[in-house]
């Protein structure tokens, strides 16, 4: 079982890497952030049922912001939101629900009303 665990947690930070970036995040319509952002999230919610806890992620989506923001257009804006819109949930550098200890169902309803908004869609 812990096998499957680390083969989940791997694939999660290899998603991560090669997705929530600056060179793919940048180039994403609205819809398809929408689409990213619950795919994300419906990732982790496996691994939180799996029982991987806040701190096992933790880490490695610190560093993994740290690597994309050096490398990123600092005049982006949009992507800067939509980065750390994603990354500071992970983390729970952000207002409730906090995604760690919220059923999914309502924690989704956060994006939902963030979606609604202009605030992800254009500067």
């Amino acid at each position: 079982m812990e096998n499957n665990i680390n083969q989940a947690v791997t694939a999660f930070k290899n998603f991560i890497e090669n997705n929530l970036n600056y060179h793919v995040l940048s180039v994403m319509s609205f819809d398809d952030y929408k689409s990213f952002v619950v795919k994300v999230f419906a990732l982790l919610n496996e691994l939180k049922s799996m029982g991987v806890t806040k701190n096992e992620i933790y880490s490695f989506i610190n560093k993994h912001y740290s690597n994309v923001t050096s490398a990123a257009d600092e005049n982006d804006i949009l992507f800067e939101r939509r980065f750390s819109a994603i990354t500071e949930d992970i983390i729970e550098f952000c207002a409730n629900p906090l995604f760690w200890s919220t059923d999914f169902d309502v924690y989704m309803k956060k994006w939902d009303k963030l979606f609604a908004t202009d605030w992800c869609k254009k500067v």
